[in-house]
């Protein structure tokens, strides 16, 4: 490269960061600025209105005003300024836990205990809870099986230690209580045969079943695990979405208690289906989040599941997350995919924010020592979620936090994560939030409420106004309410007499400022009215910006001043206007306005004779004394013009419409023949707008005058930014292309050196030829060896002279032919 070609990307990249960064500064001036009008453009008279508002505004109580949040921070004094953000008002609802259960010394704890936390709208408000993790709280588990013909010796290994696992269990709690499930496949093909079972299944396959509600008799759930028996299937996925919704969705069969550690144990040996798989078997209808098992005559519960899809990963973690039950998948460890579809990273484990994968040996084993790890795992880990699911919390960090550290070793005794509330719009009502921590029995109350009413019946605590409004008025936080005995203004300090009169129930007809005595300062772009040479102070009824404008928007044409509506013209211009200048002629695009019997040029434009009307006067109103067009005729005169037809009428009810499929304008009544209409009402469909300049549609009426329908009114023209947008998008291209060429260059060049540097070695003798281009080898080339720059014959090369010599052929002999063959690695060594 260069050093011209350096200089040229330098000086690009540095344009491109120039650019970006002014656009960013237009983008922000513009966001400023539309804060500011926020806080400013309605009449903001109190503190609860003005941080209603918006989060962009803040009260001063010292001078009683709404300012922006950088104007107050900057001109309001410290002590002075209300701008809540948001709090936490702790230990305000008695009670810290729900459900039955009551905290014990070692029970889960939640500091604080509960809270009232005070939002301010569209700001976010963070704050930290501590949670103490549950030693010894009540447990409910659930056996959840995958009852598969694979699953046959793992669940064989199970049933054997069924006594080990719930005497460890309830070596872990006061209260513990078992359930048990299976859960195979949907029943159709071609996932299973339901009429076929297959080598040692000995029972019709069942998608999803509940066989023991939650019993505390170990010898009940011991009966019912050993009566479990496997069934066959025909794929490798499984249903274990379908089987953990269900468990989730029919907390009234399931029987969960809110007071304890609801914890569910998968046993499974493959991944599971996700959704769209069902469409293999016409299953057609998506996931449906409801409880869908229903009880069989032998007591079970099943949910075939036969007419809905399998949930996606998204669509079951919003089922199952609100129940809280903390899920531990115990896997194969001969198929680690497995690990990573339960488990982290992005499985169900890391999707759902808790829970525990364990690995198991062949025929499970290590049940019991792997059982143990997970469940250690989850008890002594904190998940925070909101059961109602509530789009309030925006976000828990860290969604999952432990006590223990990678090893299993406690670390610490307690965890605290930040809970992030946040509301888009003002709170009419307190919401109450139940925060619970997954796998402990307690919960986190809070109320959520609007922090703006009580930031400003707090913060005007002791507010005071200029001279004690006189004593004729209450100080409501810095400004003047209510003023008494005839007298008006912030501070109650003008009397009614004296105040400006009232024009359409307005003082200084709402565009200026009452000074008293009857005089007004008027706002910018608006001046007093006069009467017969005399100046009204007290109206501000004239806006200097209310006198007609010319076709591309400017007042008066820009050809002179507004003075109270009226425009009074510079020069030799004239019309209401001020567009009428004598000098000009018209366009050959009028051919002479019609002739004299249509009209005659005047200022430019045509001036036309009635009946007639339009740019040359060739258009008239069908059916009027003198004129000869028809509807059908006057609507094809703007066969060019989408926005003309579309807007186009008179004073006999004519109207056209433009007609997208045909491009034309036809006359009204004819509608059924076109699909895509373009009438006045959706004149912005228009694929071609012929006389638009500026958002402005031009029409023409029967008075031959010109009216204005603006496609597009705003306050802020961000129409810079954007043109600034753009420009640095196109320097961003052209820099792109520059460095791509740059690199081809490059890389050109390195070609050409390594080029040049073989050819040089062949020529010097110092090299000998590469393959380059092909990797045919012709054996019965022999050509001569290159000679070395020595004295003498040329050098034998040494392949040749370490090669055994070969007999020459007699005279008489044939000369044998040689095949061609593919070159090997070994015929480019020296």
């Amino acid at each position: 490269m260069s050093a011209l070609q350096k200089s040229a990307a330098i000086t690009a990249a540095a344009a491109a960061s120039a650019c970006i960064a002014a656009t960013n500064a237009a983008a922000r001036q513009l966001h400023q600025q539309r804060r500011m009008e926020d806080c400013t453009a309605l009449e903001l008279q109190s503190c609860n209105a003005c941080l209603s508002k918006t989060s962009s505004c803040g009260w001063c109580k010292s001078t009683g005003a709404c300012m922006l949040n950088t104007d107050g921070t900057a001109q309001c004094p410290q002590a002075s300024w209300i701008n809540p953000t948001g709090q936490l008002l702790p230990n305000n609802v008695p009670g810290a836990s729900a459900g039955a259960f009551q905290p014990s010394p070692s029970a889960s704890v939640f500091s604080p205990a509960n809270g009232t936390a005070q939002l301010r709208m569209g700001r976010e408000f963070t704050f930290d809870i501590t949670v103490t993790p549950v030693q010894y709280p009540p447990v409910d588990f659930y056996l959840l099986l995958d009852a598969s013909s694979g699953m046959f010796s793992d669940i064989h290994t199970l049933q054997q230690l069924r006594t080990n696992i719930t005497e460890w269990l309830a070596s872990q709690s006061p209260s513990v209580r078992f359930g048990l499930g299976v859960f195979v496949e949907k029943p159709v093909q071609p996932f299973t045969d339901p009429d076929v079972a297959w080598p040692p299944a000995n029972l019709p396959t069942q998608n999803v079943q509940h066989l023991l509600n939650f019993t505390s008799d170990p010898l009940e759930f011991h009966a019912a695990l050993q009566a479990v028996q496997v069934s066959s299937d025909l794929d490798a996925p499984n249903s274990v979405l379908d089987a953990l919704s269900q468990i989730a969705l029919c907390p009234s069969i399931i029987n969960w208690r809110s007071d304890a550690r609801q914890i569910v144990f998968v046993l499974t040996n493959d991944g599971y289906h996700l959704a769209m798989d069902g469409l293999r078997a016409r299953i057609e209808t998506p996931f449906v989040p409801t409880c869908q098992l229903v009880q069989q005559p032998s007591g079970a519960f099943v949910a075939p599941m036969t007419t809905h899809d399998y949930p996606s990963v998204a669509e079951f973690v919003r089922a199952f997350s609100p129940s809280g039950v903390v899920p531990i998948f115990g896997v194969p460890a001969s198929r680690p995919h497995l690990s990573w579809a339960y488990g982290r990273p992005n499985g169900l484990v890391e999707q759902l924010g808790h829970g525990a994968v364990v690995q198991l040996d062949e025929r499970a084993t290590n049940l019991m020592l792997r059982l143990q790890q997970g469940y250690r795992a989850v008890a002594n880990s904190v998940h925070i979620y909101d059961p109602s699911g509530n789009a309030i919390v925006r976000r828990v960090q860290p969604s999952s936090a432990s006590v223990l550290d990678v090893t299993g070793a406690q670390v610490a005794t307690s965890v605290t994560v930040s809970v992030t509330l946040f509301t888009p719009t003002r709170l009419t009502a307190p919401v109450t939030l139940g925060l619970r921590a997954s796998g402990q029995p307690a919960s986190f109350p809070i109320i959520v409420s609007d922090g703006a009413l009580v930031a400003c019946t707090s913060g005007c605590v002791g507010a005071t106004c200029a001279n004690n409004c006189f004593n004729r008025g209450a100080c409501d936080c810095g400004r003047c309410a209510n003023c008494t005995g005839g007298y008006s203004g912030s501070q109650c300090q003008t009397r009614v007499e004296d105040a400006c009169p009232l024009i359409n129930g307005l003082a200084c007809s709402g565009h200026g400022t009452c000074q008293g005595f009857g005089r007004c300062k008027c706002d910018d772009g608006w001046q007093h009215g006069v009467t017969g040479g005399a100046i009204l102070e007290a109206t501000c009824s004239c806006s200097t910006a209310s006198c007609p404008v010319d076709a591309n928007g400017l007042l008066c044409g820009n050809h002179g001043s507004c003075s109270c509506g009226r425009c009074v013209c510079e020069g030799a211009w004239s019309g209401i206007d001020c567009t009428c200048d004598s000098s000009l002629s018209c366009p050959a695009s009028a051919k002479n306005c019609g002739g004299p019997a249509r009209g005659a040029c005047e200022c430019g434009a045509c001036r036309c004779i009635a009946p007639w009307y339009g740019e040359d006067c060739s258009l008239c109103t069908p059916g009027e004394s003198g004129c000869p067009l028809t509807t059908t005729s006057i609507c094809q005169t703007f066969s060019n013009d989408c926005a003309a037809c579309a807007t186009y009428s008179d004073d006999y009810n004519t109207t056209c419409f433009w007609c997208n499929d045909i491009m034309a304008c036809l006359p009204s009544g004819n509608e059924q023949t076109c699909q895509q209409i373009v009438t006045a009402a959706l004149v912005g469909d228009c694929r071609c707008l012929s006389d638009c300049e500026n958002d402005v549609f031009v029409r023409y009426t029967s008075d031959n005058t010109q009216s204005y329908a603006f496609t597009q009114t705003a306050d802020t023209d961000p129409g810079p930014v954007i043109g600034l947008a753009a420009g640095c998008m196109i320097l961003m291209g052209l820099f792109v292309l520059l460095v791509a060429r740059l690199i081809v260059h490059q890389q050109a060049n390195q070609e050409w050196k390594r080029f040049y540097q073989i050819r040089s070695d062949m020529q010097s003798g110092k090299g000998k030829p590469r393959n380059t281009t092909s990797m045919i080898h012709n054996e019965l080339y022999e050509g001569n060896t290159p000679k070395s720059k020595g004295k003498g014959k040329a050098s034998k090369s040494s392949d040749e002279s370490d090669a055994p010599k070969k007999r020459k052929p007699a005279s008489g002999d044939a000369k044998p032919k040689r095949p061609h063959k593919r070159r090997s690695d070994s015929d480019d060594s020296d």
